[in-house]
């Protein structure tokens, strides 16, 4: 719960959940596992709504904050939740929104959401080899980014290699992206 409680706070948006996350809370103090559903799929609202789609900070507060009072009041029964979270996810950050963000030419490097995103994927793959990431969210966080984040194209290319390979125009384009695109 404190993993995912300190994401969401990374994520940097909590007003939209407050009231949902002190309604669960109140409603269902003893139910764990309750809380941190509802804490993981806060943080992926917030994540692809704020972050990645770029959705103003008020996104989704009129379905969320008032879910939060039901919650607490007795008004909406537990297994509205989640799916509130998810129709609020999917109708702020659709799919369709996702894949056109990533797909733009926006530079990823100055991007504010990327150390965030590339630590959550650090983890899965340490998650995968069954142990910790090599470094804590705390450092990566508070280093300059030049010094936690690597161009895998390089920035200023005088090797021949990466000279054949991409036109000056193709390497603006790709130079700070996530990826190359196919």
């Amino acid at each position: 719960m404190q993993e995912w409680s300190a994401k969401l706070r990374e994520v940097n948006v909590l007003s939209t959940f407050l009231p949902l996350l002190i309604g669960k809370r109140m409603r269902y103090p003893d139910e764990a596992s309750k809380s941190l559903r509802v804490v993981k799929l806060c943080e992926i609202f917030a994540m692809r709504a704020y972050r990645v789609v770029g959705r103003r900070s008020d996104a989704g507060e009129k379905e969320l904050i008032p879910l939060g009072y039901r919650v607490c009041a007795g008004e909406a029964s537990w297994d509205e939740v989640p799916a509130a979270i998810a129709d609020a996810t999917n109708a702020y950050a659709p799919l369709q929104s996702l894949r056109a963000a990533f797909d733009s030419d926006q530079n990823w490097y100055d991007w504010g959401g990327l150390k965030y995103l590339l630590y959550q994927y650090e983890e899965y793959l340490a998650a995968s080899r069954g142990a910790p990431p090599r470094v804590g969210w705390e450092e990566i966080r508070d280093r300059d980014r030049q010094d936690t984040i690597e161009h895998i194209l390089p920035q200023t290319p005088t090797d021949v290699y990466w000279e054949q390979r991409f036109s000056a125009d193709e390497h603006r384009r790709c130079v700070h992206d996530l990826a190359l695109r196919a």
